[in-house]
């Protein structure tokens, strides 16, 4: 028998310390963005996201450190698709989907652990040599279907960028438990599923991050604002 979880509180709880943070979002933005088609949110954000690469990259070079990969967002949710792989983006991708302005250089995903899901997964990113990140490079890492049953959540470097595989969602659980909090969207010319706006607060709320507090107070003026589009 699972494990019963936590109620969550609603997305829109006001707290004192989120409310605070809220006084210095830029709502005419938000409204901005909540205008913006989605091909158009996802050209604005790679756009945004090639300056904070460069910058990126500036500084890797000016300390000495290797350059980041940037990662290929419309290249690995298309690769998944074509392979037909059950997932659900969430993080700061599914943030951008439903209209939130801010930098992410990875994408975390929610996968299904059943077999046929789990090959599907292991085939479609095996030509782009995953390992995982931070992993010193002669740490030798298996891409293979023994790998993901002994483990569950992988934080993966690859060819296309960095990907985080979510066998379950802190505060949320498996894919299955996630599913019903979805919402099929476009995103960088993909239809995928996405963690819906209000669970997205729900899950940092529940984490109890300081440094989430910040990205909390967007959301919930993003979702202000959405419900009075409606």
């Amino acid at each position: 028998m699972g494990t019963a979880r936590a109620e969550l509180a609603p997305a829109d709880d006001a707290d004192p310390v989120i409310e605070a943070y809220k006084q210095d979002v830029d709502r005419t933005l938000l409204r901005g963005i909540l205008n913006l088609t989605s091909q158009e949110r996802s050209q604005k954000f790679e756009t945004f996201m090639e300056l904070a690469y460069e910058l990126r990259r500036s500084e890797a070079r000016r300390y000495g450190r290797a350059e980041a990969v940037e990662t290929r967002f419309s290249v690995i949710l298309g690769l998944l698709n074509h392979w037909r792989v059950k997932f659900i983006v969430t993080g700061g991708i599914a943030g951008l989907a439903h209209g939130l302005a801010r930098a992410t250089f990875d994408i975390d995903l929610v996968y299904a652990r059943d077999a046929t899901n789990v090959r599907r997964l292991i085939e479609a990113l095996r030509a782009f040599t995953p390992r995982l990140r931070g992993a010193s490079p002669e740490f030798l890492f298996s891409w293979d279907e023994t790998t993901i049953d002994l483990g569950l959540n992988f934080a993966l470097t690859t060819v296309l960028g960095d990907i985080d595989l979510l066998g379950e969602l802190t505060g949320a659980g498996t894919y299955e438990e996630v599913l019903p909090h979805t919402a099929e969207l476009e995103i960088f010319g993909q239809r995928c599923q996405c963690v819906t706006l209000e669970r997205l607060i729900q899950i940092k709320r529940a984490a109890g991050r300081p440094k989430d507090f910040e990205m909390i107070a967007q959301m919930q003026a993003l979702l202000e604002e959405r419900r009075k589009q409606r």
